[in-house]
């Protein structure tokens, strides 16, 4: 019998990019005969031709589209509960699979019974005019190993996906590391193979733009929840020390700067970012708006932590449509 493999796209306005997406889905069919496939398009409200695209492209079998109160998670969860492949494969819009490395991921997940994997990705990052900016691995491993987050794009079991009820609605970001976070408490961590699996055509991730709309739409508050979700987590903890040190630098500063009634360790916390930016890019210059970037990123976290929770209207307040 056959193994069934579910691939779940979500997307929203990713027309430029879609069409790249469908095609190497199918050309992954197309060289893993072996497998039965279905890959479900589930759009969130987009207002260019993306349904359209989906609808007429032959690797498409599914497409719904969500309205209302839509975040990632919700669209990952519809998704899922609309597939009947045993194997799940999640990925967005603006990626484009490698078919070899891509096909010895499943192989191993198949063959080894692996619950939950994933591999490397090339990041491609883009200007604000269209031209590539910087391209990079974003794991940079030539190696398995396993891990307790994940990303965009990941292969799961589906037993193993309803063993943590998928995704939490209210996750308007962090929804993957909070996957990877649950499901690694349970004893499920995520196999990462050391190969590119695939392209992710995507905004430079420093782009001025990008960090003004995620500040402003309160983006960076979601780490801060994903913790305190996840407080009686070890791994959770784990987590905190390696991705979010400096937010606890800075609170550390904050805290001694009060009891000893001094800026010298607001001082020391700048002097360490202002370093770090030296050693990373040769050079000082924006290095008032660097800090405030690394200012705003900290203090979000510790706002998020202690004061921010998501809105329930995510859990019910949306409604989808199918097509085709």
């Amino acid at each position: 019998m056959q193994t069934s493999i579910s691939f779940i796209v979500i997307g929203k306005n990713e027309s430029k990019h879609l069409i790249n997406c469908f095609d190497s889905i199918n050309r992954l069919k197309f060289l893993c005969t072996i497998f039965s496939f279905e890959t479900i398009y589930v759009d969130s409200a987009s207002v260019d031709n993306s349904i359209e695209l989906a609808l007429d492209h032959t690797a498409i079998d599914k497409v719904f589209r969500v309205d209302g109160c839509i975040n990632a998670a919700i669209a990952r969860n519809v998704g899922a509960e609309n597939s009947t492949g045993t194997i799940l494969c999640f990925l967005d819009a603006d990626m484009e699979l490698f078919e070899d490395e891509f096909s010895s991921l499943l192989e191993q997940v198949v063959e080894n019974d692996v619950p939950f994997a994933s591999g490397d990705l090339l990041d491609i990052e883009y200007d604000a005019h269209g031209s590539v900016e910087s391209e990079r691995r974003r794991y940079n491993i030539d190696s398995n190993r396993y891990e307790i987050t994940t990303g965009g794009l990941f292969v799961i079991n589906r037993d193993t996906w309803d063993s943590v009820n998928g995704m939490r609605n209210t996750f308007r970001r962090n929804q993957d590391l909070d996957l990877g976070l649950r499901l690694a408490k349970s004893g499920v961590k995520m196999l990462r193979i050391g190969k590119v699996i695939a392209a992710h055509h995507t905004v430079s991730y420093v782009s001025n733009d990008r960090f003004s709309k995620d500040l402003m739409s309160g983006n960076f508050l979601y780490p801060g929840v994903l913790i305190r979700k996840n407080f009686f987590n070890k791994y959770a903890h784990r987590h905190l020390y390696k991705s979010y040190c400096s937010s606890m630098f800075l609170l550390a500063s904050l805290f001694q700067s009060l009891m000893y009634n001094s800026i010298y360790f607001i001082a020391l916390y700048m002097t360490f970012w202002s370093i770090k930016k030296l050693y990373s890019e040769g050079n000082v210059r924006g290095i008032g708006r660097y800090m405030l970037r690394r200012l705003s990123i900290d203090a979000s976290f510790f706002i998020g932590f202690l004061a921010f929770y998501p809105s329930s209207k995510y859990k019910s307040k949306f409604r989808v449509e199918s097509f085709g």
